[in-house]
Order: C-alpha cells, then sequence, then structure tokens
C-alpha cells in the first residue's frame, strides 16, 4: 500500500498481456503491521541498519508512513480486519497480482499471514486506501527496493556491436566523425531492406 509504483506501469502491461505478476514485501518491511508509530523510537537491527533510509525518520517520505498507519489502522478497524491483513488482501485485490510474496520472521507470524488469504475488502474500503496512498504513488520515493539491471547496466540498454565480414563496423556521426560500436547507417538500412548482408551478430 506504501508502494504503488507498479500500478503506473508494470501490472497494466501484466494485466493486459495476461503475464504472472507477483507483489514482494507486502507489509512494507514492517511498516503495515503497525509495528512503527509516531513518537516511538524504531529499533534499529542490523537489517534495518543496512537499509535505513527506509526507516530514516527525518525522511519526509517515511513521515509520511507514520500518517498513513495511522489513517490505515482506522480503515483496518473500519472493515474488521487487522492492518497486516489489510495489508495482504490489498495486494492481493488488484485484477492483475497473480500471488503475494510473503516474508514471515517466524512461525506466529506464517500462521496469521496465511490467514489473510480468506480475507477480502470491499470497493468502499478500497476507495478509503486509494484516498490515504493514491494510485500509483509510492510514499517514500527512494523505495524501489534495488536496482534492476536494465537500469544499472548500460549495455542492456544499448545494441551489441554487430560484425561485418571485415570486422565490427563503424558508425558515421552528424559532424563527420566515426567511432566503433554499431553498425553504419548504410549497412543497416541495406540490411533491413533486403539490399545486402545482414551484419553477423544482428537480428535478421
Amino acid at each position: 500500500m506504501f508502494v504503488r509504483g507498479a500500478e503506473a506501469g508494470a501490472l497494466p502491461v501484466a494485466g493486459k498481456y495476461g503475464l504472472g505478476a507477483l507483489t514482494w514485501s507486502p507489509l512494507n518491511s514492517g511498516w503495515l503491521t503497525g509495528r512503527f508509530r509516531r513518537g516511538e523510537p524504531v529499533e534499529l537491527t542490523a537489517f534495518r541498519t543496512a537499509v535505513a533510509w527506509k526507516f530514516d525518520l527525518s525522511l519526509p517520505g517515511n513521515q509520511r508512513k507514520l500518517d498513513a498507519v495511522e489513517q490505515l489502522r482506522a480503515v483496518a478497524e473500519e472493515a474488521g480486519v487487522s492492518l497486516t491483513h489489510l495489508a495482504l488482501a490489498f495486494a492481493a485485490s488488484h485484477r492483475a497480482v497473480t500471488s503475494v510474496i510473503l516474508g514471515p520472521g517466524t512461525a506466529g507470524h506464517l500462521d496469521d499471514q496465511l490467514a489473510a488469504a480468506d480475507v477480502r475488502i470491499d470497493d468502499h474500503i478500497l476507495d478509503r486506501i486509494d484516498e490515504i496512498v493514491p494510485p500509483g504513488t509510492n510514499l517514500n520515493p527512494p523505495y524501489t527496493g534495488y536496482t534492476p539491471p536494465a537500469l544499472a547496466d548500460a549495455g542492456q540498454r544499448r545494441r551489441a556491436a554487430c560484425l561485418t565480414e571485415s570486422g565490427p563496423s563503424r558508425a558515421v556521426l552528424p559532424d563527420g566523425d566515426s567511432r566503433p560500436g554499431k553498425p553504419s547507417l548504410p549497412t543497416s538500412l541495406d540490411a533491413m531492406k533486403g539490399r545486402g548482408p545482414v551484419p553477423r551478430g544482428c537480428p535478421g
């Protein structure tokens, strides 16, 4: 409920093409159990120290989470469920979500979280949650969990060099300069139009 950015892109695509989608950390590292409350210090365990930005109360995003926790506790009470069950049922309620990945720390946590599988929340409660955390919103903007390789590795965003019979092709730049690494424009267009061989290592 605190990290809804996937609703802006990933989940609509999954729903459109019938792809499976798993949500992870549905309790937002314990925030949505109600463990962290305004006016109470956050105990910095080894895990919380390693990802301190998720728990640093000096950050505006985490202050917003403190406010949202209080509002969501009231919504959970209105729905007649615990905040933990509300959070898990919310994650599973999205039409594009296939399943929800749990992360219990104890056997008791596991039993409690599994019991949420039978919880259903109606549209009124979902609308109330949307008022507190609008769809597509991440309350704490840095909360991504990890940097996807597609963003961190430039090689995953750039075409690999294509090999011609004479070796790597060279790309001609607008100023007349050239450098190795990409096929020259004429070679690529000729191959695409069927007027020449497709360079080795390039899609045909």
